[in-house]
């Protein structure tokens, strides 16, 4: 098996609002993740950060940044479609984290694992809200049905309860991986995109990807707190929890 412990990783953190962005750095809260950058999606305003190297304006690159609803993905789209990575895995998270361990715990756990995916909440297969929330999934299992043949329900009724499905749209990839994974989903890009909640059904399509193509996803739990402040207001939370939970982020 070819050893990882020298290759590079790249850190990118999606993030709305501008002031987010200020906010972190006055604190230091990523500092330490290597090759570390922001991209900021959205049509809020950008002056504040736009001559910072380490920042990377979505819009004002090729984007999909007139369909919000898909959240994360519009930041992944626009690393993958401007060809931004630089390195041979890439860190995905989403600003409202907090690290439960030192970033260089992290990286090291990564560079030891020699894995193609890895997620840091997973829910079992069995629990309702992955496919039986149907707004989640009301038009990604159509999708793959259209452009792929494949019942997705079918295959996850296959498999055995043990397996876990990653739960929020943090993801670290092995970047050969990422690409295919964007290449499958972004087919389907037409069908899902004025949905709602398109940034669930985004979510959930990491999972569908990896159990169609057998790639096995590592977990590492209790490296990562994900707050889920839900800025979009897709899942029934409050703009008031949003404010309330975001002070626990500084």
């Amino acid at each position: 098996m070819e050893c990882i412990i020298n290759k590079k990783i790249q850190t990118f953190i999606t993030v709305h609002d501008q002031n987010i962005i200020i906010d972190f750095e006055d604190i230091g809260k990523f500092n330490s993740f290597p090759n570390l950058k922001y991209i900021l999606v959205g049509n809020g305003p950008y002056n504040l950060v736009e001559n910072k190297t380490n920042v990377l304006i979505s819009r004002n690159f090729k984007n999909i940044e007139d369909f919000p609803n898909l959240c994360s993905y519009t930041a992944w789209y626009t690393l993958w479609k401007n060809n931004l990575i630089d390195a041979d895995y890439v860190n995905l998270f989403e600003y409202d984290i907090n690290l439960l361990t030192d970033c260089n715990t992290i990286i090291e756990t990564i560079k030891q694992s020699n894995s193609k995916h890895i997620g840091y909440f997973p829910l079992s297969i069995n629990n309702r809200c992955y496919v039986e929330t149907n707004q989640y999934v009301n038009y990604i299992i159509p999708a793959i049905q259209k452009h792929y043949n494949v019942d997705i329900l079918n295959v996850i009724s296959k498999l055995d309860l043990k397996y876990q499905w990653v739960s929020t749209s943090n993801n670290t990839f092995e970047v050969k991986t990422f690409y295919n994974y964007m290449e499958w989903f972004h087919c389907m890009f037409e069908d899902i995109k004025n949905n709602q909640y398109a940034g669930h059904e985004h979510e959930r399509s990491v999972s569908f990807f990896c159990f169609i193509n057998d790639i096995k996803t590592d977990f590492f739990e209790g490296l990562i707190k994900h707050y889920e402040l839900n800025s979009h207001l897709t899942s029934g939370k409050s703009i008031y929890e949003f404010h309330n939970n975001y002070k626990s982020l500084l």
